[in-house]
């Protein structure tokens, strides 16, 4: 049973484990071959991040968000923020006045196995996943900057992309082993349910706003969408339900005396849904105008839309949903010191092929740790978008893991952007039939617990 609770970025605690069990496939397909047993199980579980500069909580942790939740204030104006010795939790927005980033995701494990067959490791896993994100939230769309922008009645609106989906996976890892080098493959067979979309600003433009009437420009917008706004109301989150596509991940590893490198590309493919159709908001389409006023009645998806396409001449497109997966290059290596003493790090870059894709996280992460059959310990030290630091703390004690990758945030009182908390339980034989390279070796019985 695997847990990762609220707010996860990929587990990299885990990846360096030998005994991660089948989690560590979805860092690097290769790595099936590094497991010192000839099976292990995952019975299920879920794990799931979010950040957002957008916004914070001040004075509240992971432990004290439900209770910080009732007493919350929502400061509206920068003006208005208090200084840092108030006691009690505010929502305060993002003051750095430069682009903002949303990102939430997250997967539902069901049933998984990997067993060995010679030089080979073949495992099967069940998964339903889930991503929305945006990098490059505009710097004029923050509250505060939206409240000054309304006494000197121009908003700015550059670039922007914002994509979601979510979606069912069965995947088919193969990996095989040949000398020092390990090679892997999963291929996933997907479903995507209605509850995909994406908003594309294809350039920059600047807005008028007078007595809450925003006007678009004479020059017009480049705005293209593909949206189910009912689906955003009531959302579709059957396992195993809707339009099929193909993705794949593929990984290398060379293993050494002392070390091991390797490299995967993640997420490979695109979503469909025939469902859904891509709507255009053309650059000609300028000189028109919406009355704010009309909108703030407006409560449910439905109507929203309804407004929308009353109120500009947008034109569906001949084309359907498709959606890039949140694909990422992933390098990682590992060092020990001795058969106790190691240290790992990994470093994830987004690197999308389709036009329209989900957004991968950026991460570069030390992991220092000591590892035994019963006893695992892990320091991950983690750099989120290459430039927020996070200490963490991890454990696996036989077939139990339980950490976080921002420790702080799960246990002390400060300004509040996110913060992740995990479990993992799971099943593999008492005995070790693999050296640390794949190579078989004979079944030793348990005997007592090796630390």
């Amino acid at each position: 049973m695997y847990t990762h609770f609220l707010h996860a970025q990929r587990s990299l605690g885990f990846y360096g484990d030998r005994y991660s069990g089948y989690e560590q496939l979805h860092s690097n397909p290769a790595l099936a071959n590094q497991s010192p047993y000839a099976w292990d199980v995952t019975l299920g579980g879920v794990h799931g991040f979010g950040y957002s500069d957008y916004a914070f909580i001040r004075k509240t942790s992971l432990l004290g968000l439900r209770s910080a939740a009732d007493e919350l204030q929502v400061i509206e104006a920068q003006s208005q923020i208090p200084d840092a010795n108030s006691d009690v939790p505010l929502l305060i927005f993002d003051e750095n006045r430069a682009n903002k980033i949303a990102a939430l995701h997250g997967r539902i494990l069901g049933p998984a196995i990997r067993f060995s067959l010679a030089d080979f490791s073949i495992g099967i896993g069940t998964s339903y996943r889930g991503h929305a994100s945006s990098f490059n939230i505009p710097e004029n769309l923050g509250t505060y900057e939206l409240n000054e922008s309304i006494s000197t009645q121009v908003i700015n609106i550059s670039e922007a992309q914002f994509s979601y989906a979510a979606w069912s996976e069965i995947s088919l890892n193969i990996a095989r082993s040949m000398g020092n080098s390990s090679f892997g493959l999963s291929i996933k067979l997907m479903q995507t349910s209605g509850a995909a979309g994406y908003i594309n600003n294809n350039s920059a433009s600047n807005f008028s706003f007078v007595d809450d009437v925003i006007s678009i420009p004479e020059s017009g917008v480049d705005l293209d969408y593909a949206l189910d706004f009912q689906n955003i109301d009531e959302p579709e989150i059957g396992l195993f339900a809707g339009e099929m596509s193909l993705g794949i991940d593929i990984g290398y590893l060379y293993t050494g005396p002392s070390f091991s490198i390797g490299a995967s590309i993640l997420d490979i493919g695109t979503l469909h849904n025939s469902d859904i159709g891509v709507s255009v908001l053309s650059r000609t389409d300028g000189g028109l105008s919406l009355d704010l006023t009309d909108y703030r009645i407006i409560d449910e998806p439905g109507p929203l839309e309804d407004q929308i396409l009353s109120d500009l001449p947008i034109i569906s497109s001949n084309e359907h949903l498709h959606i890039g997966l949140p694909t990422a290059l992933h390098i990682h290596g590992d060092w020990s010191y001795d058969d106790r003493l190691k240290v790992s790090g990994s470093f994830f870059m987004r690197t999308p092929i389709h036009e329209n894709s989900l957004k991968a996280d950026n991460l570069l992460q030390v992991t220092p740790r000591y590892e035994s059959k019963w006893i695992s310990v892990f320091l991950p030290v983690t750099l989120y978008e290459y430039t927020q630091p996070r200490l963490g703390l991890a454990a696996r004690f036989g077939f139990l893991t339980l950490g976080s990758e921002q420790l702080s945030s799960v246990l002390l009182n400060q300004d509040f952007r996110g913060s992740d908390f995990y479990l993992k339980l799971s099943l593999f034989p008492f005995w070790q039939t693999h050296n640390s390279n794949g190579s078989k070796r004979s079944k030793s019985k348990l005997g007592c617990y090796e630390f």
